[in-house]
């Protein structure tokens, strides 16, 4: 016959045999029983004072006079024991059915944590004491390159690039007195390049380690880069207007010259070099509204996307 189990709420499958509370529970009642039968027979064979009935019945009636010829007193005591017995069996049964609980509250914790972060993009890494790996989900093979095993038990600090800038070790100390923090870490991977993650750090109890810590980690290294190319296109942008500005001043400059020499010509050659230098400086009066649009822009970038821009000269070109 199929052994049938019961299936909680919380999910955890119960044990079919006798949990150690119903277990306790038994043995309290089983030792006020025995206490009461082996009183019986310690009683009827050291203190009765009726031998010769004894003798003269049949072990029937001897079991009998045994376990219920005895006095008011011998029988109140055993009710006592039992009563005790049973109160205590069910008490400590009570006691340990709680920590029964706890513990399998405490399991369903731990499976539900894992299961979540088996499946986590995010990388997940239990430490004890900040530094030795206890645990680390999947995602690591792909942010980092590396198997869960292989990374399994190595220092953390390992890990992480001098580059960072971070002193890791007084924050993993003092995370206990803050409860959790965030901060930038370049990473080691397996290839031997580095990848830039966002942690979030923060204390746990792993069953009894309170010097336990798990960091969270997301890798934004491609987020950087975006920004960083973003950035450096921007601040070319700004120096291409600044040149802009410059090539307007050094065309107006010598354009103003060949218009005064035209002038002093006069000849028809002399009127046809002034249209065409009115028609550049044209051009030009163009190239100065383009940049005052594109500085227009270019203020609007500082103040709402807080863009800094480093300008270069074009001596430095």
């Amino acid at each position: 016959m199929a052994v049938q189990k019961d299936v909680s709420k919380s999910g955890i499958i119960r044990r079919p045999a006798l949990r150690a509370s119903a277990k306790i529970f038994l043995y309290f009642i089983l030792l006020g029983v025995l206490f009461w039968i082996a009183d019986s027979f310690f009683q009827y064979y050291f203190f009765s004072s009726n031998l010769h009935f004894m003798i003269n019945k049949v072990p029937e009636s001897v079991a009998d006079s045994m376990l219920f010829t005895a006095s008011a007193y011998s029988i109140f005591v055993r009710f006592i024991f039992l009563s005790f017995c049973i109160l205590g069996g069910f008490l400590i049964s009570l006691h340990i059915k709680g920590k029964e609980a706890a513990e399998d509250d405490l399991k369903h914790s731990e499976e539900k944590f894992r299961s979540l972060a088996e499946s986590s993009q995010d990388l997940i890494l239990l430490t004890s004491g900040g530094r030795d790996i206890e645990y680390v989900n999947p995602a690591v093979e792909k942010i980092l390159g590396y198997s869960p095993e292989e990374i399994t038990g190595r220092d953390f600090l390992s890990l992480v690039s001098p580059k960072s800038g971070n002193n890791i070790t007084d924050i993993v100390n003092n995370i206990h007195n803050v409860g959790n923090d965030t901060f930038l870490l370049r990473i080691g991977r397996s290839d031997g390049t580095e990848a830039l993650i966002e942690f979030s750090l923060s204390a746990v109890d792993n069953k009894g380690d309170s010097g336990a810590v798990q960091y969270v980690g997301r890798d934004i290294s491609e987020l950087a880069e975006a920004k960083k190319q973003h950035e450096e296109a921007l601040i070319q942008i700004e120096n291409n207007l600044n040149q802009f500005a410059i090539l307007n001043d050094e065309i107006r400059n010598p354009l103003a010259i060949i218009v005064g020499t035209a002038d002093f010509l006069d000849s028809e050659e002399s009127e046809i070099i002034i249209r065409q230098a009115d028609i550049i400086n044209g051009l030009v009066a163009e190239l100065d509204i383009k940049w005052l649009e594109s500085s227009k822009i270019r203020e609007y970038l500082i103040k709402h996307y807080n863009f800094s821009f480093e300008r270069v000269s074009v001596k430095d070109e």
